[in-house]
């Protein structure tokens, strides 16, 4: 018996966000006057992914069986007590006779257990976040006073779970019980004393109780990677102020970024087991009152063997990558662009089978052969008209 659990490559996202936010103050006055510009932004992104594809179970062969060969010749019951054994009619009158039993008690349980996990991808979260907030101020005249406090808070935070593993693969879970039985002038197997028949000249006993049970289990993961929280972020907090005679500014710039992330990546955790069977051979031969030769010829056989392979892929985990600029300045050059997501780790681009690389190879293709493609559409074209034509003209003729 074969049992085979695939599974494809599972992706999770938790959280996908892009954020802009635009402050801005553009003021122009004259004489003594009073600017307050307090601009306050809060940005939250939270995400948590899991990707599983592990977690399978596959058992090849969990059957219970029983192989029981009862061969009884002037005896009583196999199993159960219900008497001596008499013998038979040329017992009785002393004749010579021959008696013989031939037979096996054979278990054939074999099982296999394969699982192929696909890769398994998990992303918690992932955000491209800019924030501005900027002043243009121009204040001519004597005196002035002017407070610029900009307060930015990013929090980013994600959780990412990615397990191919944790799989449970058993080839041969069997339980077998092979008992041969065979009885000449004897009562049952398992207890009692010998019966009253009489055998004369020749008697033989020739059996087998066998059990053949082998397993084999495999299991074979792909790569598992995570990453928490992948971010890219740009906070600007400044602008060009111009202030007359006596003019005062104030500025407070606040920014504050919190970029968390936990990543577990899991390709291990398997049990593989070839062979988990438990076989009994029994053997059991009796022979009566013996009054010639007698023999008892017999084998009881376990015959039980697994293998077991394990071939995990590759587990990548990143808590945190962040890609961060911060520009904070008054009447300076303060270009502040988003600086591009961190590329994610290599594993994602692998293939879902452990030990093939990312890239793969093209195959060949096949020549092509026949005329063009437009000759093949003018003559498929040819070929419609002119059974159109052939049926219409039959419809008429009938």
């Amino acid at each position: 018996m074969v049992r085979r659990r695939s599974s494809l490559v599972t992706d999770a996202s938790g959280s996908e966000s892009s954020t802009t936010v635009a402050q801005a103050l553009t003021s122009s006055s004259s004489g003594f006057g009073f600017v307050n510009f307090d601009p306050l932004a809060i940005v939250r992104n939270r995400g948590n992914a899991r990707a599983v594809s592990g977690g399978n179970l596959a058992i090849g062969n969990g059957s219970a069986n029983l192989a029981f060969n009862c061969q009884v010749i002037s005896s009583g019951p196999c199993i159960l007590r219900a008497g001596r054994g008499g013998a038979g009619p040329n017992g009785r009158r002393g004749n010579r006779v021959i008696n013989a039993n031939f037979g096996n008690a054979v278990n054939n349980s074999n099982g296999d257990a394969s699982i192929t996990t696909g890769g398994s991808h998990a992303v918690g979260n992932t955000a491209t976040t800019s924030i501005s907030q900027t002043l243009n101020l121009t204040q001519t005249g004597f005196g002035g006073l002017v407070f610029f406090e900009p307060t930015a808070t990013l929090v980013n935070r994600g959780v990412a779970a990615a397990i191919s593993g944790n799989n449970f693969a058993t080839g041969n879970a069997s339980r077998n019980l092979g008992i041969n039985c065979q009885l000449l002038g004897a009562n049952f197997c398992t207890l009692g004393s010998r019966g009253s028949a009489r055998i004369n000249n020749l008697s033989t006993n020739n059996g087998q109780a066998i059990n053949n049970s082998n397993g084999s289990a495999s299991i074979t993961t792909g790569c598992s990677c995570a990453v928490g929280n992948r971010t890219a972020t740009a906070i600007k907090q400044g602008g060009t102020v111009n202030l007359g005679t006596f003019g005062n500014l104030f500025f407070d710039p606040n920014a504050r970024l919190i970029n968390t992330g936990d990543a577990t990546a899991t390709s291990g955790g398997n049990i593989t087991t070839g062979n988990d069977s438990a076989n009994l051979a029994l053997n059991r031969q009796r022979l009566g009152r013996r009054g010639g030769l007698s023999f008892n010829n017999g084998t009881a056989d376990n015959t039980s063997n697994g293998t077991a392979t394990t071939v995990t892929g590759d587990a990548t985990a990143i808590g945190n990558m962040a890609a961060t600029a911060i520009c904070q300045g008054i009447n300076g050059p303060l270009d502040c662009p988003v600086p591009p997501l961190p590329p994610l780790p290599d594993c994602f681009n692998k293939e879902a089978v452990p030990g093939t690389p990312g890239s793969t190879t093209p195959g060949n293709a096949l020549p092509r052969t026949g005329a063009p493609l437009n000759v093949l559409a003018l003559l498929g074209m040819t070929l419609i008209a002119l059974g159109a034509l052939l049926r219409k003209k039959g419809q008429v003729t009938a």
